[in-house]
């Protein structure tokens, strides 16, 4: 929601690592973004992998029909 109304992306940003640093102490490994939303939120020092599943449904659509 906070995304959407423009709130401050760095705010967003950092309360989203917070969310990561527990999931990964948790022993989370991966991460889906299943709200195509949470894109914006762009950390390139990552310790959880990130799925983002509009993009992997993009991918497999040009895959299905380009074949």
């Amino acid at each position: 929601m906070r995304i959407k109304s423009k709130d401050d992306y760095s705010k967003i940003a950092a309360d989203y690592q917070k969310l990561e640093n527990r999931a990964a102490n948790a022993g989370v490994d991966t991460i889906i973004f299943a709200c195509t939303d949470l894109a914006v939120i762009s950390n390139e020092d990552r310790k959880i992998a990130v799925i983002d599943s509009s993009k992997e449904l993009a991918v497999e659509l040009i895959k299905e029909y380009s074949a």
